[in-house]
């Protein structure tokens, strides 16, 4: 399995979203390679009483990083990603099969949130050179950061319809 952060930039978004992109192939990579290949017994195995099992950390890596996308970019969340850390980490087994579906919808649509033509249309960002004229990209990057850094102070729910204007 070669690192992500070893291969190229992904095109036609920031080096931060291409690190962030990058990290979500990582944590794919690693679930494939460790978790997705257990047994029903062996994913749902607690070490002892009140730990996580492996599908509960699953789980709760897939329905905390929809709710972080949702805060980001507001959208609907799925009805088990509404349940939280709670059911996620301490609730009843379930086939393991439903837990690793879900966690492959979870990051699709995050992949398709931080992917180049979702970030362009949303923040304005395009690929080097099909720039309209304006300020650089550095004072862009220094715009962008700033809105969201004041967004990230406030409730999803007082944004306006798009989170970079």
């Amino acid at each position: 399995m070669p690192a992500p952060f070893l291969e190229p930039l992904e095109p036609g978004v920031p080096p931060a979203v291409s690190a962030w992109i990058k990290g979500l192939k990582e944590v794919e990579a690693h679930l494939e390679k460790w978790a997705f290949d257990l047994g029903e017994e062996a994913f749902w195995w607690r070490p002892k009483e009140g730990a996580n099992p492996i599908g509960g950390l699953v789980r709760h890596i897939a329905g905390s990083s929809l709710r972080l996308l949702s805060y980001a970019f507001p959208q609907e969340l799925p009805d088990w990603a509404k349940k939280g850390r709670e059911w996620e980490l301490l609730g009843e087994p379930e086939a393991k099969e439903a837990v690793v579906a879900r966690f492959r919808e979870a990051w699709a649509r995050l992949l398709s949130a931080f992917g180049g033509r979702t970030w362009a249309r949303r923040c304005r960002w395009a690929p080097k050179g099909s720039r309209p004229p304006g300020p650089t990209s550095s004072t862009t990057w220094w715009s962008m950061r700033s809105t969201m850094r004041g967004r990230l102070s406030m409730p999803a729910s007082s944004w306006a319809e798009d989170p970079c204007p």
